[in-house]
């Protein structure tokens, strides 16, 4: 059946792609034009100079892990600066600016704020479609703040930020794809150069020098500028409702059958690892932020307990960024054995100096200073 299906996603893809092109070349000319007016000040652009603002973005629509990655830096820089972290608050239905607390419901401010500050309740969240007043909102009520981290803001260009960081999948780099319609990329190849550092993330365990240095060389026809590589390492599974109790993943996980539900842009790593430990696996796939509903719940239900009955043991497994998502709509069944799966970046394999080099930057550049 599903080879039925990707069969006429070809064939509508091959039939579609004249219109598909010429859909790509007019968004080509808007990004262009709108570049070309800010480059030449036409445009303003805001600049912020009694705080560190760094900017954390890609070119593709989501899944190059910018959630993961502006965790790594909080919990890198909260030791030793007040951090504040501001989002547009994707898929929220509140407007305006907003302040995010851990009683929050996620459609009032988002799911990735929300786990932010789930993650991290000592450090300032705020939601704001409006970048540059959202900055000024946070300066005016937390004046000490001393570093804004701007998540997914790297096309929001009425903001000059300090450091601009660019995100990319090692595995469909933003070199290798192409600009909406056509592909993922929301803005053009020619705008990496704009970024200070290029993260390449997710590289697989079996990545050799060589392979690294050549996708290195690649994006250096685009961008000049410095390029680290990091991996996932998945964590140490925790219960949705009972965080304290955990599951040894490398130990515990094969003795279990896994239902997996996923509503990110890049589900595969996660899937791929699980796949490999697990007894059995299931994966229950949606789109990114995806809204549940109570008909996916008694889905997901329904499909446990026939597994249950024909596969025991069985878990529900999960990512952080869907748990925020999942557990209001879970609450009457906190003894289901249901899963999150918590990420760490390690940068220490291809990219060891990608800590001093960033603590540096900030110690030098930082409003103490």
């Amino acid at each position: 059946m599903k080879k039925i299906q990707q069969h006429t996603i070809n064939v509508l893809k091959v039939l579609l792609y004249p219109l598909l092109a010429i859909l790509s070349i007019l968004f080509s000319i808007i990004l262009f034009v709108r570049h070309f007016l800010y480059d030449k000040k036409i445009l303003k652009s805001y600049s912020f100079e009694n705080v560190l603002v760094i900017c954390i973005g890609n070119l593709n629509f989501g899944g190059t892990g910018k959630s993961p990655f502006t965790n790594y830096l909080i919990e890198l820089l909260k030791p030793k600066y007040k951090i504040a972290v501001l989002s547009r608050g994707y898929g929220r239905k509140s407007k305006g600016f907003r302040l995010v607390e851990i009683n929050n419901h996620f459609s009032e401010v988002g799911d990735e704020p929300l786990m932010y500050k789930l993650k991290n309740p000592e450090i300032t969240v705020a939601v704001c479609e409006d970048r540059v007043f959202g900055i000024q909102q946070i300066l005016n009520q937390f004046p000490s703040t001393q570093i804004i981290l701007l998540d997914d803001a790297f096309q929001h260009r009425r903001i000059k930020a300090h450091l601009n960081i660019l995100l990319t999948d090692f595995s469909k780099p933003f070199l290798k794809d192409h600009l909406f319609p056509l592909g993922k990329l929301r803005d053009l190849k020619s705008s990496s150069h704009r970024a200070d550092w290029i993260i390449v993330s997710k590289v697989p365990e079996n990545t050799d020098e060589e392979q690294i240095n050549l996708l290195k060389e690649k994006i250096n026809h685009y961008s000049k500028k410095e390029v680290f590589f990091n991996s996932i390492e998945y964590q140490n599974f925790y219960s949705l409702f009972s965080p304290e109790h955990k599951l040894n993943i490398y130990k515990e996980l094969a003795h279990y059958n896994c239902i997996l539900i996923t509503g990110i842009a890049n589900p595969l790593p996660l899937a791929t690892f699980i796949k490999e430990y697990a007894q059995h696996f299931y994966h229950l796939k949606y789109p990114d932020h995806y809204n549940f509903s109570e008909k996916d719940i008694d889905l997901i239900l329904e499909l446990f307990k026939s597994w249950q009955e024909k596969h025991p043991p069985v878990i529900l497994v999960t990512t952080e960024k869907d748990a925020v998502r999942l557990k209001p709509l879970l609450h009457s069944y906190s003894n289901l054995p249901i899963f999150v799966a918590p990420i760490q970046l390690n940068f220490e394999s291809h990219s060891p100096s990608f800590n001093s080099k960033l603590l540096t930057y900030v110690a030098t550049n930082s409003r103490n200073n």
